[in-house]
């Protein structure tokens, strides 16, 4: 290139310039004739607007071939290239248009893009434009897709595709047979899902949609564990319960549960047998057999819980889940390194194996050059998915170590092997507060627990910001609205109304009416759908002493699990309906029926607490009242009963002895359990009236109470007694405040 001599410096940089501007445009005009070339060769494209403007923009490398024309230019002769393959230049890489894609490539398109971490959102934006163009040509299961997806959107796409999307779905549904879909479970679970959380003053479709839900076949538990949690959310956020869908759906999950049970109890077995020869042996099963998904379940029991429906069988098979597990995964090498991997995979596997399938181009087609999308994700989806191990994440371990915990010794080791194998520093400040609070709770079952506790404890920026924690309930008293024949939950919100009123005022007209709507939800039986109604039942008898529905409520306590719940207030209530039952002259003909009802309720309740090693001293000191009080009244009155009515108190005599002298077997850590001061005052009054003393508190003296205890330890008939000697001293000195 030759310039003229004697040209001015300013002449100089501007001929330079527009020489560079002139092979600019001569390299676009070049590049863009190659773009249309490429594009005339692809079949079926259409072009997009923008393809002009895409072409506009220059890679550095092409800008430096440019401008590369020597020494003038001061530019170095070696190129620099650098290319940015991003994931969305890649899909559509000058030749994937969205405007060409089937509907079910559409589909798996968004679904890609809302999991790609990525801050340009023009690529997610087309294609929901693209889906929002063609709604009518999408099918049921697309349309729900897209709905369930819109949780995954980013906030600038939302709302506004929110607004343009939902009324065109509930249009959709208008139209639709529900009737005819039923069997499409994925479809409708979705959809209640999306309208329950994004659109909740749509409660007509939800309403619907819900009413029309059918477990039926079930080829793929896995599948149907997901949709049935996400038919779970959706009831517990609107309200609305279908109690024929939970009903069914617990005949699922306690069969899941019993085949989870029987593989890790054959696994157990076979592993006892092995080590009882001392053979040296390193068992490694690949994973368990039919594995529920515990999340899954756990959003299930607490659906059941929040309306009230209570299935026996389900919680018996849970609580045998759940003693299995706590045995067979501290035995487990795989669950030791499941614990010690917490809180190192990293949450962008997908992103990252996409972009690599991406980038290989294998999945291109050979003539169009278009991405094989379905080809793609379907290899992707395989090599992502891994056996279902079934371990339990932190959050179920909080959830099952709270509420689900019946063998409180057993499930302190499995913490302990948990708390052993997870590496610390790598926890959240939620999850060191949910390991702090369990170890605080287990540490009386295991000593181990207390070293990891005050590791945890070690950081005062978290002990700082540590905020109370409450034991996790579940507010019944809200607006429901069920979608069965019956509407049965019109009654129980009824029910709870009326109940609520009359503890607050007392009012006759209140018991009248909660009287004549028991036995409407005792209709329902076996199945249970209004399980707090029965303890505010139980809690109404005792307080007004109508008896007539004590058979109703031994009836609800018979199809029962009674292992999970608190069960000190309902031995309150039902010891003094029994005392006061046993103490009365009355001769009615209903009057045995109702004192067998009070004699089987406290053997159910004796035998639900006698099934956990965790000490309720408040439930002892009920019973143990209850129990001297019956003593005396045998001693006093039994002359004066007839054989049928002598043998029930002698029977319910029977089984509060044997539930007193089990007491302190079965139970731990008795001497580190605080003492209400109303087992104080009920176990030295048992004491007193057992000795045949006047029992009125101004009468009673702790030093007393415990010369007695001496006496009574060898007395006759005194084993509750004997064998609790300890314990009572216990409750005596503490009671008293005694060094």
């Amino acid at each position: 290139m030759v310039f003229a001599r004697r040209l001015s410096a300013k002449k100089a940089r501007f001929t330079c310039k527009k020489l560079a501007f002139l092979e600019v445009q001569r390299f676009q005009r070049e590049e863009y004739g190659r773009w249309l070339t490429r594009r005339k060769r692809a079949e079926r494209v259409l072009f997009l607007p923008s393809v002009k403007d895409e072409v506009g923009e220059l890679s550095a490398e092409s800008m430096q071939r440019i401008l590369h024309q020597g020494s003038a230019f001061h530019f170095s002769k070696h190129l620099v290239v650098e290319r940015q393959d991003s994931l969305h230049h890649l899909l559509f890489g000058g030749v994937l248009n969205v405007r060409r894609l089937d509907p079910i490539d559409l589909v798996l398109l968004v679904s890609v893009l809302t999991k790609l971490p990525s801050t340009n959102n023009a690529l997610l934006s087309r294609a929901l434009l693209q889906c929002d163009l063609h709604f009518e040509s999408l099918s049921l299961p697309e349309v729900a897709q897209v709905s369930f997806l819109i949780r995954e959107l980013p906030e600038s796409l939302r709302e506004s595709f929110i607004r343009q999307w939902l009324p065109k779905v509930v249009r959709l549904l208008s139209r639709l047979n529900l009737d005819g879909v039923g069997a499409n479970l994925s479809s409708l679970a979705k959809l209640c899902f999306t309208i329950s959380h994004f659109a909740p003053h749509l409660r007509h479709p939800l309403f619907v949609m819900l009413t029309s839900l059918e477990v039926g076949d079930i080829p793929d538990p896995q599948l149907f564990s997901r949709d049935c949690s996400l038919v779970c959310e959706s009831m517990s956020s609107s309200g609305v319960v279908n109690y024929g869908f939970l009903k069914d759906a617990c005949h699922f999950y306690e069969s899941q549960l019993n085949k989870t049970v029987e593989s890790l109890s054959d696994r157990l077995r076979r592993r006892q047998a092995l080590s009882g020869h001392n053979v040296v042996f390193h068992l490694e099963d690949g994973g368990i057999e039919s594995a529920v998904d515990i999340e899954h379940l756990l959003t299930f029991v607490s659906t059941c819980e929040r309306f009230g429906y209570h299935k026996k069988t389900l919680m018996e098979a849970l609580d045998r889940y759940v003693d299995c597990c706590s045995v067979v995964f501290v035995n487990e090498c795989r669950a030791a390194e499941h614990y010690r991997r917490h809180g190192t995979s990293t949450s962008d596997q997908l992103p990252r194996k996409f972009a690599e399938a991406v980038r290989s181009g294998r999945y291109r087609h050979p003539v169009s050059g278009k991405q094989q999308l379905q080809k793609l994700l379907r290899d992707l989806l395989a090599s992502l998915s891994t056996e279902k191990h079934g371990y339990w994440c932190l959050g179920a371990i909080h959830s099952i170590g709270t509420k689900y915990v019946t063998q409180r010794r057993t499930f302190a080791r499995f913490l302990d092997f948990v708390m052993r194998n997870i590496n610390k520093d790598m926890l959240t400040t939620a999850e060191q507060r949910i390991l702090r609070g369990l170890c605080s709770s287990y540490q009386p079952f295991l000593c181990e627990l207390t070293a990891h506790l005050g590791a945890l404890m070690r950081d005062s920026a978290i002990q700082a910001a540590e905020q109370p924690q409450t034991q996790p309930h579940h507010n019944c008293t809200g607006e429901m609205r069920s979608v069965d024949f019956c509407n049965i939950a019109s009654t129980v919100n009824s029910f709870r109304e009326t109940c609520a009123s009359y503890i607050a005022d007392r009012r006759p007209e209140s018991l009248t009416t909660l009287l004549s709507l028991f036995p409407i939800l005792a209709a329902k039986l076996p199945d249970i759908v209004c399980w707090d109604c029965v303890w505010q039942m139980l809690n109404v008898i005792a307080e007004s002493r109508c008896i007539d529905m004590l058979p109703l409520v031994r009836s609800f306590l018979e199809e029962s699990f009674l292992a999970f719940q608190p069960l000190s207030q309902a031995a309150g209530d039902i010891s003094t309906v029994t005392a006061h039952l046993i103490g009365s002259e009355c001769t009615t003909d209903g009057y045995l029926l109702y004192l067998d009802s009070c004699v089987r309720i406290v053997e159910l309740l004796s035998e639900a607490d006698l099934s956990r090693d965790d000490a309720d001293l408040s439930m002892f000191g009920h019973f143990f009242e209850l129990l001297t009080k019956v003593g005396h009244v045998l001693q006093r009155h039994s002359d004066g009963f007839d054989a049928d009515r002598r043998l029930a108190i002698e029977r319910l005599h029977s089984l509060l002895q044997r539930y007193l002298v089990k007491f302190s077997e079965v139970k731990r850590y008795l001497p580190g359990v605080e003492v209400p001061n109303a087992v104080y005052v009920q176990v030295m009054g048992g004491i007193y009236r057992q000795c045949g003393l006047d029992s009125t508190p101004a009468a009673m003296s702790a030093e007393k109470a415990v010369e007695l205890l001496r006496c009574l330890r060898v007395a006759e008939n005194t084993a509750f007694i004997s064998k609790n000697t300890d314990l009572v001293r216990h409750i005596l000195f503490q009671g008293c405040l005694v060094p």
